[in-house]
């Protein structure tokens, strides 16, 4: 099967409650009904709001990476790949986009690079293009595609 995933859009930061943010107009939806599976959602569902990374205090890129590995710890990693299975081995020889965080997408892809704890960053509504099968077999097949996103 393919697995296209998409990180949402960007974020409007500005809105009154960042528990789940609307969206900017680079991030709008396009009318499609969603399925959710909350195993997929990003590591601060827990959480009850969004944290975005600019919120904490100011710290150095090492200091950051390890507040983030902290927070994306084995339980978070664990939820998204047994979401992940499932969607796999319920749709065999399909393509299925899935629309989620950047820190899913890191999961996903430290998993399959065997790359724990390695810093990946997906651009808001980039695609990300997975190969799998119901075997485990997985393969990155592009990472963080985003030549559509205007660059201003």
């Amino acid at each position: 099967m393919d697995l296209i995933l998409i990180r949402h859009g960007e974020p409007d930061i500005n809105a009154d409650d960042l528990t789940d943010p609307p969206l900017t107009p680079l991030g709008a939806r396009h009318g499609i009904d969603p399925i959710t599976d909350v195993r997929i959602a990003e590591w601060d569902y827990e959480y009850g709001t969004y944290v975005p990374a600019w919120a904490h205090d100011p710290m150095t890129r090492e200091e950051a990476t390890a507040k983030f590995n902290e927070m994306q710890g084995p339980e978070f990693h664990a939820r998204v790949r047994a979401g992940f299975n499932d969607i796999i081995d319920h749709n065999p020889s399909k393509t299925v986009a899935v629309v989620c965080h950047g820190g899913v997408i890191r999961s996903v892809l430290q998993e399959i690079l065997n790359a724990e704890g390695t810093s990946l960053s997906a651009n808001h509504a980039s695609i990300t293009r997975v190969a799998a099968n119901r075997r485990g077999t997985r393969s990155v097949i592009s990472f963080n595609e985003h030549h559509w996103i205007p660059t201003s």
